[in-house]
């Protein structure tokens, strides 16, 4: 059927050229901000097509008068293609799509729609088109003649109308709606699911384990037939294309359970449980024989969109039937949407002091602190933060501390990361540590850090460099006070006196090495010497290499080695070697510069920037960078690597792993460059071979890239070329196909002897 659209598209308007079809497909392209997902509040301009703000708006003087209005009708529709059949032409069109411009137009920039009886329609991540397309058309109109050019890549889809751009959106294959609520919506059939009740016996506190209280208000809250409706009316499209275009997403993203307003002390265990908690008064309540029913708050999904960007509160109404074997069956009998309220820092407060106390009865230990947040971080827009400014949640880090013995084998379970947040803040508030955090003194730990912070502090005010990297410091503060590292004054000084200068000329290996002595601080006494003693020549050398190494297109192979120079203290010896190798890389790029002129070839820019690499790895000199340019010109004589100029090309292509100074490859310093002669030597053979003995040059090629007589002596080597060259003129002398066949022989036993 798709086929026979596109056919019948494509004849509709003979000057289109109709691109591939590509399928549907739910992968975002990375490339490009779609309009739905960038956190755009309004589309300024959309609405008015010749705003100027808008460089989309444009409107060329070849434009005829009735293409013109085809064009915006296009525009303004909901549903369309990116190309030229769907904005001029009546004819049928491809891959229709939903326009986001225009879609966010009639939703108010919103994907949270709240009709006029109370309903409420959620919907969720639009679905990415994938693959590229082209179409262009030249149209007369009277006596104007303007060009239309529509370009789609991915979902983004541009229009250009001679050269000039006049639109931009993004179409997308379908949208999916997460949640649709309105009064008269009929709830599912009520779940059976059976209730275990686990009560401690020696706890006041116990468990159920059921299904979420909200599963059926996320079957209550699925699309049905009436959204589509909905949908039609509100998008002024036909019902057909709101089913094809919208769909009921398979899961409802509504928060977890959040609050019994019945019962607040009854929390769930955490966000992924089933498991339900509180007190066995409260839990009792929820099991009594009778039916009843429960009030919820739960925390809406979140759209993705700015303009929605708040917690939506949900109250809901839950009716709960038990029987007498324990099963409890669900119904969702209302819901009520009101405007977007965010939970109460209060209620985050609460909702971690109960639930921490709860844990602590029950496991006689502190509790992790994901353990100890669940779900209560549902109850804030911004947890963290909530947290962070909260008295209350502050003094349960506090309670925490002082449980915990510092060491570097002490489980902090999670809960040094709120403490490394609430410092960092401190710091930068400028703040005493020690009088936020415990201002009763009681926490040895907090103590610690903030008489270490307090010297830093003072410490980098004459260490100008490093002050712009004192959040490092403080992390590693941090560290040290929960290692149970007590490091004084004399010793932050003596490593910021050390750094100071590295840090400016070796950035990265100074800050892997302040995290180093972080875990251990009171070693790296050579790398702090050798860093504060780091000379003026060597650092002129270092960044000679970094500049040069940028030029040749290797620099990242430098960012490991020079982000360990402090830690690895490497040698003048050592930066000279790397110089060396990169001047040699230099002049071999010269001449490759000068083999590629004028030459037309399968070459790639990457190749010479591998061959590079491998030359620092091994510290090449020009001798190596020559010796693989005689080698790699034999490699022009196979089919595969005849059509490359470049050396670098060559080398890529026929066993670049043999282009090395290692035991027994090419460039071996046992092997005093015999390879250069034998390349010379071997390609002159297969030369004088010549286009009669193909499977002979194939041995030959084959024989020398192991690489030929690696095993030989140099000596050998030459007496076994001369045995070589003899043979062929006598393979290439003999008539009979048979005498040839044996000579062949001879010639691959030849070949075969003194290698690996």
């Amino acid at each position: 059927m798709k086929a026979k659209l596109r056919a019948l598209a494509c004849s509709t308007v003979l000057l289109v050229s109709c691109g591939s079809h590509h399928d549907r497909d739910t992968t975002d392209n990375p490339s490009h901000k779609d309009p739905l997902d960038s956190n755009k509040k309004t589309n300024d301009g959309d609405k008015n097509p010749d705003a100027k703000k808008d460089p989309d708006k444009g409107k060329p003087d070849s434009f005829g008068l009735n293409s013109q209005e085809k064009f915006e009708q296009w525009k303004s529709r909901l549903v369309k293609s990116c190309n030229v059949a769907s904005a001029f032409s009546d004819g049928p069109t491809l891959d229709l799509s939903v326009d986001s411009k225009v879609f966010l137009e009639k939703t108010k920039s919103s994907m949270l729609l709240k009709g006029k009886d109370g309903e409420f329609l959620i919907f969720s991540k639009p679905i990415s088109l994938q693959g590229t397309e082209h179409s262009e058309l030249v149209k007369s109109e009277g006596n104007s003649v303007f060009k239309a050019e529509f370009k789609r890549k991915a979902s983004q889809c541009e229009v250009y109308i001679a050269g000039q751009k006049v639109y931009t959106t993004n179409l997308y294959s379908a949208i999916p709606v997460a949640a649709h609520w309105y009064k008269d919506k009929k709830t599912p059939e009520p779940t059976l699911a059976k209730t275990i009740p686990i009560y401690m016996p020696t706890m006041k506190d116990g468990f159920i384990f059921n299904q979420r209280f909200t599963q059926s208000i996320f079957d209550a809250m699925k699309a049905d037939d009436k959204t589509f409706s909905f949908l039609s009316e509100l998008l002024d499209i036909s019902k057909t294309q709101s089913e094809l275009f919208f769909y009921a997403s398979i899961l409802v993203n509504i928060q977890h359970l959040a609050t019994l307003t019945e019962y607040p002390d009854i929390l769930p265990f955490s966000d992924m449980s089933d498991r339900v908690y509180g007190p066995r008064s409260a839990l009792d309540n929820l099991l009594k024989p009778n039916d009843f029913q429960l009030n919820l708050k739960i925390k809406a999904p979140h759209t993705g969109n700015t303009a929605d960007n708040s917690i939506w509160v949900l109250n809901a109404r839950v009716s709960v039937k038990p029987d007498k074997d324990q099963l409890l069956a669900y119904s969702a009998s209302s819901i009520e949407f009101k405007d977007p309220v965010p939970f109460s820092d209060k209620d985050t407060e609460e909702c971690m002091l109960r639930r921490t106390q709860f844990l602590r009865n029950m496991r006689t230990n502190w509790p992790s602190f994901g353990d100890a947040k669940g779900n209560c971080q549902v109850l804030s827009g911004d947890f963290l933060n909530t947290y962070l400014n909260s008295m209350a949640l502050k003094d349960l880090l506090q309670q925490f501390l002082l449980q915990v013995k510092s060491s570097k084998e002490a489980d902090y379970k999670d809960w040094d990361f709120l403490l490394k947040k609430l410092v960092e803040r401190l710091t930068k508030e400028n703040k005493n540590v020690e009088n936020a955090l415990d201002p009763e003194h009681k926490v040895p730990l907090i103590k610690t850090l903030s008489n270490t912070l307090e010297n830093m502090s003072e410490l980098l005010k004459s260490h100008s460099k490093l002050k712009e990297n004192e959040s490092v410091f403080t992390d590693t503060a941090v560290q040290w006070a929960l290692h149970g590292d007590n490091v004084d004054r004399s010793r932050i000084s003596l490593i910021m006196d050390s750094l100071e200068h590295s840090i400016s000329v070796f950035p990265v290996s100074t800050l892997n090495l302040i995290e180093e002595l972080g875990k251990k601080p009171f070693d790296f006494d050579k790398e702090l010497e050798f860093a504060k003693n780091l000379q003026e020549n060597y650092t002129s050398l270092a960044k000679q290499i970094w500049t040069e190494s940028k030029d040749l297109g290797v620099q990242d192979w430098f960012k490991e080695p020079f982000s360990k120079v402090i830690q690895k203290m490497f040698s003048m010896d050592q930066l000279k070697k790397w110089l060396g190798t990169l001047n040699a890389a230099d002049s071999f790029k010269d001449r490759e510069t000068k083999r590629l002129q004028n030459k037309v070839g399968f070459d790639r820019k990457d190749d010479f920037a591998k061959v590079v690499k491998r030359a620092l790895e091994e510290e090449w000199k020009d001798t190596e960078f020559e010796s693989i340019e005689v080698i790699a010109e034999f490699a022009k004589t196979t089919m595969s690597c005849n059509y490359h100029s470049s050396v670098s090309s060559l080398v890529e292509c026929k066993e670049s792993d043999r282009y090395s100074k290692k035991k027994g490859l090419f460039l071996d310093p046992l092997f005093e460059r015999r390879y250069d002669d034998l390349s010379k030597i071997f390609t002159a053979m297969l030369k004088d071979i010549g286009e009669k003995g193909p499977f002979l040059k194939s041995e030959m090629q084959n024989a020398f890239f192991k690489p030929i007589w690696n095993q030989c002596s140099n000596d050998e080597v030459k007496r076994k070329e001369k045995i070589l060259r003899e043979f062929v003129g006598l393979w290439k002398a003999a008539n009979d196909w048979s005498e040839q066949n044996k000579i062949q022989t001879k010639i691959r036993d030849l070949m075969s002897e003194c290698s690996l």
